[in-house]
């Protein structure tokens, strides 16, 4: 691209993957252009010269109309304290004007200036009625009406006069030079303005008009008070515009018209599609940001961003827009935040607290998040590719299979939070003297994540679920749909989880399967659609798997079920087979009608210390798998010799103790 696109106009155009890197973008207009991916490295945006000269115009004809209000507020104070004055209206209508002036000082020194001009609202709001049954004519209080809203139009116009120079110069020089020009604005626009209210007044009547009438001989000090309220309101407004570029939310107000004014004709992204652009390095001083797709955009050392006009994206936030500047969140606290579309790149992250956020669709890549806490903290399409998880609590976090894990640096993990008692809990690997290898963590978490959850939430059709399944199976033969277990959940819930490939849609099987589920169970029980074939053993079984399953196993389910998944990711090449061997004895004991609550309860557990030995040799003793076999046994020899355990478990029993040499 050239170097220089200044005040070129490209709305609605797509450029992307387009390098703008280097280049000269001060007045361009993007507007609802499409830019995804494309770099503005170290490119130069705002306003150009002539626009800067427009504003400062602006901002001097802002610190007029503020010289002529706050002349006003001097004459009219001056006014209503000289004996034209008071003899016909009294002291009231000063004594309001002085009050209502210090509240509005104090609120806006202390809760800022928009709280300020409410605070003087309702001062006067309550003030002038109590006054007008106090003054002897109720046109007394006119004065105070007229100083209160040329207060308002004073302060707010120099705060933003203010403000503006600040936002669109650079150099120190020229903002002085500014300042100092706005100041012989205000003077000058002040005695104007004081000249010609005397004039148009001299013969006028009423309150107004004599408030207006400056006599020359009044006194001494009534002067001095007048000047000093015109002054203080214009040290008050130079205030709120420093402390607004500050970015004190006191004085959020003022900064956002100023902004809006510093961003007319400079660079235009509104409404621009900027998903995955690099801002790295530039400069987007008055930079109109509004309704743009920030998705994803890099902003890694970009100056004076927080100068742009960037509506309501997270840009806004003050905290969010320094971690994407400077990707730096070591040790920081980002509860509850919501980290939506981020860009934190190789973001430093180390022991931050992320518990609750919201971080999905961000992206992570080599980012370190070691020993930080994700403890329900939402990752959906969230990419970590290279990330560093040593040591994070991932408690509850909300990762799925668009989740992005390639390569994720994790020698150990935690799943719960740490406490007092238990600083190092639920460690993974759980023998402290062991570390993950690469590559190890994914194959380690990735059974929790790749599941496709059929839960039923009313009274369940036992048939209707087995054909429903059996059909979902056939269509979807590239899912490679397993039954992995099945719960019961309370009198009438039910839920089948079902293995499937990282790259099924698990959103679109489970409407697949429901919207098949409900329209068979409508169906007469003969219909010919609810009838399996005796071929299909597998399927038919489903129909009396229901009956009889316990509602008081999930702890026992749970455990077994996490421990057997976790087998193949710890277990030597040559006896992975007993992992398989343990699922179909984990479900033949879950739909065994023979066995009561505490026979399955027991077997659960026994193949828990199965898995475990298997997992852990070096900690746990062979015995204790022999131990659990026996138990096993027992239990089958107590039962009836016509029970699916008894029948099938001996044979599963047989090959275990085969491959593990067992007495």
């Amino acid at each position: 691209m050239p170097q220089n696109l200044q005040c070129k106009s490209y709305i609605g155009q797509d450029f992307t993957g387009k390098d703008f890197s280097h280049t000269d973008i001060r007045g361009v207009n993007f507007t609802n252009a499409t830019l995804i991916d494309c770099k503005f490295n170290n490119a130069r945006g705002g306003l150009q010269r002539h626009w800067v000269i427009v504003t400062m115009v602006a901002a001097l004809g802002l610190s007029a109309l503020s010289g002529v209000g706050l002349a006003q507020v001097g004459i009219i104070t001056l006014s209503t304290l000289s004996n034209r004055f008071t003899q016909e209206f009294t002291h009231i209508p000063a004594v309001i004007i002085f009050g209502s002036l210090a509240v509005f000082l104090v609120t806006t020194l202390r809760l800022g200036l928009v709280l300020g001009l409410l605070a003087l609202t309702v001062t006067i709001s309550v003030a002038v009625p109590i006054g007008s049954m106090l003054a002897p004519i109720l046109a007394g209080m006119g004065p105070v009406g007229l100083a209160v809203a040329w207060t308002m139009i004073g302060t707010l116009s120099c705060a933003i006069a203010s403000a503006v120079v600040r936002v669109v110069v650079q150099s120190r020089t020229l903002i002085r030079a500014m300042g100092i020009a706005s100041y012989l604005a205000s003077l000058a626009a002040g005695v104007g303005g004081w000249i010609i209210a005397q004039d148009v007044t001299l013969k006028g009547q009423g309150a107004i008009a004599k408030s207006l009438d400056v006599a020359g001989n009044e006194s001494l000090v009534a002067k001095v008070a007048a000047v000093a309220i015109a002054i203080g309101i214009v040290l008050l407004g130079r205030y709120a515009g420093l402390k607004a570029v500050a970015t004190d939310e006191k004085f959020a107000l003022v900064r956002i018209i100023a902004v809006a004014l510093a961003a007319t004709g400079g660079t235009s992204f509104r409404s621009a599609n900027l998903t995955d652009a690099d801002f790295s390095g530039a400069t987007l001083k008055n930079t109109d940001l509004r309704e743009a797709n920030l998705t994803r955009t890099r902003w890694v050392r970009t100056r004076q961003l927080d100068y742009a006009r960037v509506g309501t994206s997270y840009l806004g936030d003050t905290e969010l827009r320094q971690l994407v500047i400077t990707v730096e969140g070591e040790g920081k606290n980002f509860d509850g935040k919501n980290l939506q579309n981020l860009n934190l790149s190789q973001a430093n992250l180390k022991s931050a607290s992320l518990i609750g956020a919201n971080l999905v669709n961000v992206n992570l890549k080599g980012a370190d998040l070691a020993k930080a806490k994700l403890v329900q903290t939402q990752l959906a399409n969230a990419d970590l590719t290279l990330a560093c998880l040593t040591g994070a609590c991932i408690q509850g976090w909300g990762i799925t299979t668009t989740t992005k894990l390639d390569s994720v640096d994790c020698k150990y993990i935690y799943m719960r939070s740490p406490t007092e008692d238990d600083p190092d809990p639920y460690r993974k690997p759980d023998n402290r003297q062991e570390e993950f290898a690469p590559g190890e963590f994914v194959d380690f978490i990735a059974p929790l994540i790749k599941t496709l959850d059929l839960y039923h939430n009313q009274s369940v059709d036992p048939r209707a679920v087995a054909v429903a399944f059996k059909h979902l199976v056939e269509n979807n033969p590239a899912a490679e749909l397993e039954l992995l277990a099945m719960e019961k959940r309370g009198k009438d819930k039910f839920l089948l989880k079902v293995k499937t490939t990282a790259s099924a849609s698990r959103s679109r099987l489970s409407q697949e399967y429901f919207n098949d589920y409900n329209q068979l169970r409508t169906l007469p029980r003969n219909n010919p659609r609810l009838l399996i074939s005796e071929l299909d053993e597998k399927f038919r079984s489903l129909e009396t798997m229901f009956v009889g399953l316990p509602t008081s196993l999930p702890k026992q389910l749970n455990n077994a079920q996490y421990t057997i998944s976790q087998l193949a990711d710890f277990i030597e090449p040559e006896k992975q087979r007993l992992k398989e061997l343990l699922i179909q004895l984990q479900a033949v004991a879950q739909t065994d009608t023979e066995l009561s609550v505490d026979k399955r309860t027991e077997v659960l557990e026994q193949l828990k210390v199965i898995a475990e030995v298997g997992m852990y040799p070096q900690e746990w003793p062979k015995q204790q798998m022999e131990t659990a076999v026996r138990i096993l046994k027992g239990i089958m020899v107590e039962i009836p010799s016509t029970a699916r355990l008894v029948v099938e478990g001996k044979k599963i029993l047989k090959e275990i103790s085969q491959i593990f040499d067992l007495q």
